[in-house]
């Protein structure tokens, strides 16, 4: 019997270290799930809205991909948008054309490694596409950072957060994302070590105190994939520089269709009064 329980146990420990190993090495295809597309590919249908595809320069020698959604005029608003860790840019250039309808603009770029773009993602790479994007509003397109509205969701909260903890800007949008993937990470896989061999942590909530704010934070509160107390933690964590809006019985990838023409009132909302 006894023999039998250090056997059963030996290999539970040989299971359990292969796992972990596993996890540690294979961090980048548990959490990036890009997609690939030609570079400059862009359907005639953004281009005749007046749509244009630009190639950032990074700080490590890659280009990335973005599309361009000008503002309508020199005093509109200005939307960095920081997607999610799946697909690319092609998914979310619908949002863009809502904001031009809006009267605020829009640069949508894709990660290293994502889409068009070169390289390959990771933490530090996501961190220097977000500066590129960045300095191409700043630098070549002359907008101010008063102008300037920093927007992450899920995923690209993280990488929102960093950038909005590094540049001036109006107003920071943290939409369905966490407060690091490092807790997400340990809500997921509560049996390891994650503070130990995480490599990608994206500690959005050891930055808020070098935001100056204002920061909207959106979630569901029925969020599956990142659950509402992550938001409402981000919040609490901001004090007096958040808002919030809380979309009941929301989910992760619904959120907008539960609202509807409201979540874009609400957002705009935010924009308009931080840029004015």
């Amino acid at each position: 019997m006894k023999s039998t329980l250090i056997s059963g146990f030996t290999a539970l420990s040989v299971i359990y270290i292969a796992f972990l190993i596993f996890v540690a090495l294979n961090q980048k295809g548990m959490i990036y799930f890009p997609s690939r597309y030609p570079a400059g590919e862009m359907t005639d249908y953004y281009s005749d809205l007046g749509v244009q595809v630009v190639r950032l320069d990074t700080s490590n020698g890659n280009q990335i991909e973005a599309w361009w959604f000008p503002p309508p005029s020199d005093t509109a608003p200005v939307i960095i948008f920081c997607h999610g860790n799946a697909g690319d840019l092609r998914g979310r250039a619908d949002e863009g054309i809502s904001w031009g309808k809006r009267g605020i603009g829009m640069l949508l770029f894709d990660y290293q490694g994502y889409g068009a773009s070169e390289g390959t993602a990771s933490e530090e790479n996501l961190y220097a596409d977000a500066l590129a994007a960045y300095k191409y509003l700043h630098d070549k397109k002359q907008i101010p950072d008063t102008r300037i509205i920093i927007f992450g969701r899920s995923l690209g909260g993280g990488v929102a957060s960093y950038l909005a903890s590094q540049k001036p800007h109006a107003g920071l949008i943290l939409a369905r994302s966490f407060t690091s993937l490092v807790d997400r990470a340990k809500e997921r896989y509560p049996f390891l070590p994650i503070s130990l061999i995480a490599r990608n942590r994206f500690m959005t909530n050891e930055r808020l105190d070098k935001i100056p704010g204002p920061v909207l934070v959106i979630h569901g509160d029925q969020d599956e994939i990142i659950g509402f107390h992550h938001g409402q933690t981000l919040a609490k964590l901001l004090g007096d520089k958040a808002e919030t809006y809380w979309v009941e019985g929301a989910g992760h990838n619904n959120l907008i269709g539960k609202t509807g023409s409201a979540y874009f009132d609400r957002v705009e909302e935010f924009i308009r009064k931080s840029t004015r």
